[in-house]
């Protein structure tokens, strides 16, 4: 999942980059900010397919705490990071 498991805090979108494997072009991405209950479905156009082993994912952080990233394959594998927002 997220090479780097930190970023900062904040209303304003950053891109991360998501490594992993098996991920296809059209693989769904959801972010559930710190001290929020559920997550969000991020639109197709803020996951962008690299290749197999690495997405590139645009979210807003939100306020600090730990946020939850889970990325979705076509297939329906689902893999789930937590990330610290800081």
């Amino acid at each position: 999942m997220p090479s780097k498991k930190q970023i900062n805090a904040g209303k304003t979108e950053v891109l991360i980059q998501v490594t992993g494997s098996g991920f296809r072009k059209s693989s769904t991405a959801r972010w559930r900010p710190a001290k929020v209950t559920a997550p969000t479905q991020l639109p197709a156009s803020s996951v962008t397919f690299v290749d197999t082993t690495r997405l590139e994912i645009k979210l807003i952080p939100g306020d600090p705490g730990t946020g939850t990233l889970t990325v979705t394959t076509p297939n329906g594998l689902s893999a789930v990071a937590e990330v610290t927002v800081g």
